[in-house]
């Protein structure tokens, strides 16, 4: 055989295996189901620590979790998901920040993409929140 041609081979060979692997690589970190899953699985985990937590620290790592967790998957949440996420994310403000709470539950309320119940959910929170200030 030729040394040129048997160099050839191997490099087709190398090649082949090269793509072949990258494919596979991508297919499954990227494919949109995995995608999916794995959004849900890190809103699980935020939300959990969300239902835990008990001082503004908590509530603050909770929050900036929740704030990556939208930015890293815009459009793999559900909007149950997506919609709970920014519960999460007006709801665990600080009072100093109220505001943004009551701006953050408002988008919730107002956009129809999200479930009744996490839309009611919102309203729950808010509600709860301007009882609050009139309460003795």
């Amino acid at each position: 055989m030729n040394k040129s041609f048997a160099f050839k081979l191997v490099f087709i060979i190398v090649l082949i295996l090269l793509f072949s692997s990258i494919i596979a690589w991508y297919y499954r970190f990227y494919r949109p189901d995995f995608v999916k899953e794995k959004a849900s699985q890190e809103f699980q985990a935020v939300n959990d620590d969300y239902n835990k937590a008990q001082n503004s620290s908590q509530f603050q790592e909770v929050r900036e979790r929740a704030e990556i967790l939208l930015n890293r998957y815009p459009s793999a949440l559900s909007p149950r998901d997506e919609g709970m996420a920014k519960i999460v994310l007006a709801s665990s403000r600080p009072a100093a920040e109220r505001s943004k709470m009551v701006q953050g539950l408002k988008e919730v309320i107002e956009d129809s993409k999200y479930p009744p119940d996490v839309r009611a959910f919102a309203i729950d929170i808010l509600v709860e929140d301007y009882e609050m200030d009139f309460s003795d």
